[in-house]
C-alpha cells in the first residue's frame, strides 16, 4: 500500500458567550450618616470574554424607585437613579458609594442586575436577574439639639413657670423624659432668684427635664434685693446616652431671665405717686411737698432731663423721645434726695 496514512477530521466549534457570574455580593456595614465605597470586596461580578469595563450595572433596573430607601448611590460624587448604570471598572476604581442619610435605620439595600458587553445578563439559580445588595447600618448616639431659648420675662419678686416657648430641645432618639438641663456646677447662677421644680428649689449641678418644662413644673423665683434687671441660668444639655447639644465649639448655654422693676421704690417716700408706671413715657409725679427739682437718668447713667418744680404743683416728665427701657427719676428738695423711682418706658 502507498500514500499517506494520516487523515484528519475537522470539527466546527460555534462560539457561545459565557454568562457573567455575580461572584461577590457581601453586606456593606457602616455608621449612621457615614457613606462608604462599594469596592469589589463586596460587589464583583466576573465574565470571561469582557474586560471590567465592559461589566455593566443598572441600578432598580424595574423603576420601582423603592431602593435605596435611606440614602444614595453615587458616582463620582453624582447621586445615581433609577436605570442609571455604572461598570464593574467604576467598582475597581472605587468612584462607586453609599451615602446613609442619617435617619434611625438599621438596614438599606439597592437592586441591580448585571450584563456583560454582549448584554447577557447574569443569572441566578432560579434563572431570575435581580439581585438586591444589603447594608446594614449601625445607629450612632445623636446630640439633642436646642429648639427655643427666648428670655423669660416677669415682674421683681415674682415667680414664672418656665415655658417650651421660652426654652426647649429636642432628640432624635430621646422622648422629653430623656432630656435633661442639667445647671453648671461652677457657677452661683442664677444671682437673684432660685430655680424650682415642683416647689423645691434646686442648686447648680442638679437638672431638670424638657418634660418638667412640659408639665408646668419647672419656674424661677425672683428675690430681688439688688434690684437687678436681669438674671441667667447657665446649662449644658444632655440626652439619656450622654449626647450633649453643641453650637459650634459651645456646650454651655445661657438662658436669660428679664426682671422688670415696676414701681419700685428705692428710697422711703410717703406721699410721692409716679404714674402711669410702667408708662408710653409721659410721667405725672403727686405728693411733692418738700421736693424742689428732678433728674431723669438712662441705664448707662447718663442725665436725659431735669428742671425745677414749683411748690406744690403735679409734675409732668415727658421721656416720650427716648428708647423703651428702664430709667431712674431722682425727686431733690433741701436735704438731698428725698426720692427715687424705677420709671419703665414701654
Amino acid at each position: 500500500m502507498g500514500g499517506d496514512t494520516t487523515f484528519y477530521f475537522v470539527f466546527a466549534v460555534t462560539p457561545v458567550d459565557d454568562l457573567p457570574v455575580v461572584e461577590v455580593n457581601m453586606l456593606l456595614e457602616l455608621d449612621e450618616e457615614a457613606e462608604m465605597a462599594l469596592s469589589p470586596n463586596y460587589l464583583q461580578t466576573t465574565d470571561s470574554e469582557s474586560e471590567n469595563i465592559n461589566i455593566t450595572y443598572t441600578l432598580d433596573p424595574d423603576s420601582e424607585n423603592v431602593w435605596p430607601k435611606n440614602g444614595l448611590i453615587r458616582k463620582s460624587n453624582v447621586p445615581l437613579s433609577s436605570g442609571d448604570t455604572f461598570t464593574q471598572d467604576d467598582i475597581v476604581m472605587g468612584l462607586i458609594t453609599y451615602k446613609h442619610d442619617g435617619s434611625m435605620t438599621s438596614a438599606d439595600g439597592f437592586i441591580f442586575s448585571v450584563v456583560d458587553e454582549f448584554g447577557h445578563p447574569a443569572e441566578k439559580e432560579d434563572g431570575s436577574i435581580l439581585y438586591f445588595f444589603e447594608i446594614g447600618v449601625t445607629a450612632l448616639n445623636d446630640n439633642p439639639y436646642f429648639t427655643a431659648n427666648t428670655p423669660t420675662e416677669l415682674d421683681a419678686w415674682g415667680e414664672v413657670t418656665l415655658s417650651a416657648a421660652n426654652i426647649s430641645a429636642s432628640d432624635e432618639e430621646s422622648d422629653n423624659t430623656g432630656i435633661f438641663f442639667n445647671l453648671d456646677a461652677g457657677t452661683i447662677l442664677p444671682a437673684a432668684g432660685k430655680i424650682m421644680v415642683d416647689g423645691t428649689a434646686i442648686s447648680p449641678g442638679e437638672s431638670f427635664s424638657m418634660q418638667d418644662i412640659v408639665d408646668g413644673l419647672v419656674s424661677y423665683k425672683n428675690i430681688n434685693d439688688d434690684d437687678v434687671v436681669s438674671d441667667q441660668i447657665i446649662f449644658t444639655i444632655t440626652d439619656e446616652d450622654g449626647g450633649m447639644a453643641q453650637d459650634g465649639d459651645f456646650t454651655i448655654f445661657e438662658h436669660k431671665f428679664m426682671i422688670t422693676l415696676t414701681g419700685k421704690e428705692l428710697f422711703d417716700t410717703a406721699g410721692l405717686n409716679v404714674y402711669p408706671n410702667p408708662g408710653s413715657g409721659v410721667f405725672r409725679v403727686s405728693g411733692l411737698e418738700g421736693v424742689e427739682s428732678y433728674e431723669v437718668f438712662s441705664a448707662s447713667g447718663q442725665s436725659i432731663r431735669s428742671g425745677m418744680i414749683e411748690q406744690d404743683r403735679e409734675l409732668t416728665i415727658d421721656i416720650t423721645g427716648e428708647a423703651t427701657g428702664i430709667y431712674l427719676l431722682l425727686l431733690k428738695g433741701q436735704g438731698g434726695v428725698v426720692g427715687s423711682y424705677r420709671v419703665v418706658v414701654r
